[in-house]
């Protein structure tokens, strides 16, 4: 049985990896992590953009000049407490990364 600790590193470091370690690296300025607590599971989330025109206010990573949108390349997990499976949610990977992993 894992802790919600230990299940939210797991998620989150695999979250990194799907995405890409050097990717995340790169734009680390433009990047940000969640999770939470579930009864089952912990919920891990990574987002990440390269576009030049993001840039931080008082209210987060704004993208564009329209307001927030949504993160240009994320991933998302569940990490499940009793045997530490991973079931990723939502990703939307860098065009590189798509193609080593296909």
């Amino acid at each position: 049985m894992m802790t919600y600790e230990d299940a939210r590193k797991k998620g989150l470091d695999a979250c990194v990896k799907k995405i890409g370690i050097d990717f995340v690296k790169k734009y680390s300025d433009k990047a940000c992590s969640a999770y939470g607590d579930r009864e089952d599971f912990a919920f891990c989330f990574v987002g990440v953009s390269d576009r030049p025109d993001a840039y931080y206010d008082s209210q987060g990573l704004v993208l564009d000049g329209n307001g927030f949108s949504d993160w240009p390349y994320q991933a998302c997990c569940n990490v499940w407490y009793n045997d530490g499976h991973i079931e990723f949610l939502d990703c939307k990977l860098p065009e590189e990364i798509q193609k080593i992993r296909t």
